[in-house]
């Protein structure tokens, strides 16, 4: 078998890749919170002689975390951010990342997310008093025109972070306190741009074709030198 065939396939499987990840981009165009994955590749091997040695590798898959447009609804359990940083939920017992602030209140006056998701203040979880109006200042603190204020919701930055479905994202690398500012009675929506995305779908197809059919082609010529040989 002629090595080239392994540079096309490595080809293949890259194109292969980033067709899932922009189809799963497109699923989220309409999905709150929502940030564009985009993958970055790199050449592996050396690309001299007849046939040559190189392969394509996935050098780093990234999350683009440019603000996505926002929508005024006037709900006031609805929050946005605008800048970099990310909600904190407690989940499980753990603390997630979410740009997601389509939140619900509850009974307790905690504020929840779709999935029931506490939402976290600097002190623990945001408790309004459930019979009093709130509202949040740009900074994240939150007032009632009865209590004062009553707390701050906590809001953190972080260099790494992973989504793990379900508009949430768990952070690799240390949180610190963020300056995103808190826009209420709003929801942040996705920043997928459908038409580009369409357009690098269409791209990658061809690429993978394009692959598909040098493979093809190297297991052609293999079958004649085969023939040849015998």
């Amino acid at each position: 078998m002629s090595r080239d065939i392994y540079s096309s396939l490595s080809g293949a499987r890259a194109a292969q890749y980033q067709m899932d990840l922009i189809a799963q981009n497109v699923a989220n165009a309409n999905t709150n919170g929502y940030k564009e994955l985009r993958v970055a590749f790199e050449q592996e091997g050396s690309g001299f002689g007849p046939l040559g040695q190189t392969m394509t590798a996935e050098s780093e898959t990234r999350a683009d975390m440019r603000n996505g447009s926002i929508r005024i609804d006037r709900d006031p359990n609805h929050l946005a951010l605008q800048g970099e940083g990310f909600f904190v939920v407690s989940a499980n017992g753990r603390e997630l990342l979410t740009r997601a602030g389509a939140f619900q209140r509850n009974e307790e006056g905690q504020l929840l997310t779709s999935d029931g998701h506490v939402l976290l203040g600097e002190g623990g979880a945001i408790e309004i008093p459930p019979e009093e109006d709130f509202r949040v200042a740009n900074d994240g603190r939150v007032f009632t025109d009865e209590s004062g204020e009553i707390g701050k919701i906590r809001i953190v930055d972080v260099d790494q972070v992973t989504p793990i479905g379900s508009s949430l994202w768990r952070a690799d690398t240390p949180m610190e306190n963020s300056e995103a500012e808190v826009i209420q009675g709003a929801l942040e929506s996705s920043n997928v741009n459908p038409l580009r995305a369409m357009v690098e779908l269409v791209e990658a197809s061809r690429m993978f074709e394009a692959f598909q059919k040098a493979m093809q082609a190297s297991d052609e010529l293999d079958s004649k030198l085969n023939q040849m040989g015998g």
